[in-house]
């Protein structure tokens, strides 16, 4: 609900290219969306791993994911659960060999996804949230991670356009890798098409939102 709300004022401030002291306000309600939309992902998470109880519990009781970072609980899920349906059993390598290039192309297409596109938002998020508005601090802390600082004041709307998308199709997606391997593959191609369209769709829809005429 937060989201939708600061939607309609971001999308305003876009167009009107609003400026506070010289900072964009697109930017800077940027930096309060994004880590909303992680905070979602997390969630989204959590219910896979309660909700599908009876397929997950065995997923739980092989890894502690309480120490694990974001990221990684996303992939030991792909990973794991590629093995249970595909392989049904844990100690055999996840390759094309095993999986066969099919099924393989399917897992690598999922990491890829989390550690290409998801990972530098929640790396955004992580610094956001220790209050790096202006400045990405490195991990020792003893300087600036520049990429990171580059990122945070490119920050927009398109970016948060992007992880809405991941957000949206990916939980689902994981959702039937879990539960039902014939469903996982009749409606994976929707899923990731999905995604890959935000992303290749996202320099035009940024242009054609700040263009439209909003009442």
């Amino acid at each position: 609900m937060t989201i939708i709300h600061l939607n309609r004022f971001q999308i305003r401030a876009l167009k009107k290219e609003t400026k506070i002291s010289e900072l964009s306000l697109d930017n800077i309600f940027s930096k309060v969306i994004l880590p909303m939309w992680i905070s979602l992902f997390e969630v989204e998470y959590n219910i896979l791993i309660t909700e599908n109880a009876h397929f997950t519990n065995d997923f739980i009781d092989n890894h502690n994911i309480v120490d694990e970072s974001l990221v990684n609980k996303w992939l030991l899920l792909n990973d794991f659960f590629f093995r249970k349906q595909y392989l049904k059993r844990q100690d055999r390598e996840l390759n094309k060999l095993n999986l066969g290039m099919t099924a393989y192309n399917r897992h690598q297409t999922i990491d890829l996804i989390i550690k290409e596109n998801i990972k530098p938002f929640i790396e955004l998020r992580n610094k956001l949230a220790h209050g790096q508005w202006a400045v990405a601090i490195n991990l020792t802390g003893s300087g600036k991670n520049q990429k990171l600082t580059t990122n945070i004041w490119k920050l927009s709307k398109k970016e948060t356009m992007l992880i809405k998308a991941f957000v949206k199709h990916l939980p689902p997606l994981m959702k039937l890798l879990i539960t039902s391997r014939q469903t996982f593959e009749r409606d994976y191609d929707k899923y990731t098409h999905n995604i890959l369209k935000a992303k290749c769709d996202s320099d035009l829809k940024f242009e054609w939102l700040k263009k439209k005429t909003f009442v």
